[in-house]
This record gives structure tokens, sequence and C-alpha cells, in this order.
């Protein structure tokens, strides 16, 4: 509002004599021009940030030199920065949603009824850690595998941990495209099986309705679904996800009340503290486990079957 002052002769230029003339238009441009300026670094530095992003899980890895375009921006330091960054905030928004409210809900239990629960809640909420000396234990592998799906033979020589995200495109080529593990498996059929382990750097709703239907699809349906899943163009929608998993056997409601819910965020944040004990922090990245002597290959990226044929071989002979 321009507040209205007593008539008299000014050699200056005000507001009020030049809101119509050059003066004030001159102002605006130049406000405008330093505006345009800071909008026009600012584009910059989210154009550069975001076109790292869509390389990174957009494109499609045809060919060796896509590939080994890949594997140059997964070892970046900005992308390892920046998905280690998206990993531990995922990871810290689960145990804040559910860890915390279930240790609290704990504690006030063992208040209630005077029982001190200290040791077992503390081994309940330690994850273990895995990789250090790339050997696992008996007990190591064991843990792995308990209530995960095991898709293949049960008794395997080699299994292959594999950990993805939905909204990866690189995943997307693995996982639903190339079937890469469906290949290795046909190669190996009696020595293999897969565990496949949700990684939801982008995707956390796929992550959980995959989840969800664990229990409710045998290993072939649930293997399958997970293939799908990857191969479908929108895998963000709860109600797509149930519908598609209703194909496979479960029942869209019960998947959908179960996504709704969070009854499977404690898995997936297990799974995604799992998938970092082995200095994993981007996707896809799979484990191929040798059962029997406990040794362990990384491979982290989207390779062809034949890198992982070719570490299976070497753990087998």
């Amino acid at each position: 509002m321009i507040r209205k002052e007593t008539k008299k002769e000014s050699t200056s230029c005000e507001c009020k004599s030049c809101c119509g003339g050059s003066c004030f238009a001159t102002i605006l441009a130049a406000l405008w021009l330093v505006a345009a300026i800071f909008a026009c670094v600012y584009a910059c530095k989210a154009s550069t940030a975001a076109q790292k992003v869509y390389d990174l899980n957009v494109l499609s890895a045809w060919g060796e030199a896509n590939i080994e375009k890949m594997n140059d921006l997964y070892r970046s330091d900005a992308y390892i920065k920046y998905a280690t960054q998206q990993t531990d905030d995922n990871i810290s928004s689960f145990n804040q949603l559910y860890w915390n409210q279930e240790t609290s809900n704990s504690d006030e239990e063992s208040e209630d009824n005077t029982v001190d629960n200290t040791t077992d809640s503390s081994e309940e909420s330690t994850l273990p850690e895995f990789g250090s000396e790339w050997t696992l234990s008996p007990d190591d592998i064991a843990t792995l595998k308990v209530n995960w799906v095991v898709y293949g033979p049960e008794n395997a020589k080699i299994t292959i941990l594999e950990f993805a995200d939905a909204s990866c495109g690189y995943c997307k080529r693995q996982v639903g495209q190339d079937q890469t593990v469906d290949t290795v498996m046909a190669q190996y059929p009696n020595d293999v099986n897969v565990i496949f382990k949700n990684f939801p750097i982008f995707n956390e709703t796929a992550a959980q309705a995959m989840a969800c239907s664990e229990d409710y699809l045998s290993p072939e349906n649930y293997h399958q679904y997970v293939i799908a899943v990857f191969q479908a163009d929108d895998a963000t929608s709860v109600d797509a996800l149930a519908d598609l998993a209703a194909n496979y056997g479960a029942d869209a409601a019960t998947i959908a009340n179960c996504v709704n819910n969070g009854d499977k965020a404690w898995e997936v944040s297990t799974t995604m503290s799992e998938g970092q004990s082995f200095g994993i922090s981007g996707t896809p990245s799979s484990v191929i486990i040798n059962n029997e002597s406990g040794e362990f290959s990384l491979i982290p990226g989207a390779y062809p079957a034949e890198t992982f044929i070719e570490t299976i071989s070497s753990f087998l002979n």
C-alpha cells in the first residue's frame, strides 16, 4: 500500500511518482535479472543431479558399453554418497516407525511384569554383521535363510541372495527382463537356489507388497510374482501390486491391507540392513554363497549370467 504524502516538488525518484514510469520498470527489470541468474544456477545444479539419478536408474544397460558405464557410475563418489544417504534415511525411517515402536511396547510390558528382558531385547535388535572376512559361519548362512522364500533345491551347494529395487532401471532389466538368476539356475539345476531380498532405495511400496506375498504364495509362484513386479510399467500402486499377486494365488485384499498397515516393514528393514552388512549401497547387487565352505562373492551391479556362472564354477571346483 502506497502511503499518501503531502504534495511537493521532488527531484528524486519515488515509488509514488514512478510506478507507471521508467524508474519502477528499471527496478523490476533488475530484480528479474538477479532472480533469473539465481534460477539458472539452481537449475544447472539440479539438472546435473537429476541426470546422474536418471543415468543410474532409467537407462537400460544394453551391451558392454552401457554395462561399463553403469559400473563407472556405481563406483563414482557422487553415487556412493547419494545411495548411502538414501539407504541410511530409509532404514532410519523404518526403525523409527517400527523397531522403536516395538521396543517401546516391549519395555512397557517388561515394566508391567517386572521381568528383566534386557539380554533378549538386545539380541533381537542387534542385526548380524556379514562379510567382515569374506566367509560366513553356518549360523550366518542359516540366519540369512530363515523366514525367507528359498526358490530352488533346498540343499543346494550355492545360494544367490538377490538384492534389488523394483524402481531401479538396471534391476528391472536383470530381474524382470533378462531373468539372470533363472539362466544361472538352468545351468546348475541341482546346485543353486536363490533368495530375493528387498533393498528399496526408491520403491518401498513394491518391497512391502513382495514381502507381504511371501506368506501366501508357493516358492515357485512367489518367484514368478517377483519377476512380474519388475516387469510392470508401474510398480508403485498398492492396488495394482495386490491384484498382480492375486494372479499367482494370493488374496488381493489381504496383500493390500498388509502393505497399507506396514505389516512387513520390519522384514524390509532387515533385508536392507543385511545388504548393508555386505557393503551393498546400490542395486542390483548379488551375493553368491558357497553353503559348504561359507565363502561368498559380492557382485555389485547388473552383470550377465556368465559372471555369476564363473563365480559359481570356481566355488564348485
